[in-house]
């Protein structure tokens, strides 16, 4: 018999459909981010994660042109330094 397991994650996640973005939305930092010097503005990333918070946070990974994380890390970002990738 397979035991089952309940575990919860460490912060609320943000389901609303009233977001600007969705996980997983390609995007493009068009604000530079403050005390950082790895992302330019106009580097493409993902949205990984929607923090529930008012306004919603997003954690987003950044990559070069060869599909490289930049930083090594992720970012939590709020929605006035990112766009929509076309």
């Amino acid at each position: 018999m397979m035991e089952s397991y309940a575990w919860s994650l460490p912060f609320p996640i943000n389901t609303s459909p009233h977001n600007m973005f969705n996980e997983y939305d390609c995007i493009k930092l068009k604000k530079k981010i403050p005390n950082d010097d790895c992302v330019d503005v106009g580097t493409s990333g993902v949205i990984l994660l929607i923090l529930n918070c008012s306004p919603p946070v997003y954690e987003v990974e950044f990559t070069d042109s060869e599909g490289n994380n930049i930083g090594e890390k992720t970012y939590t970002l709020t929605e006035e330094y990112m766009e929509l990738s076309s």
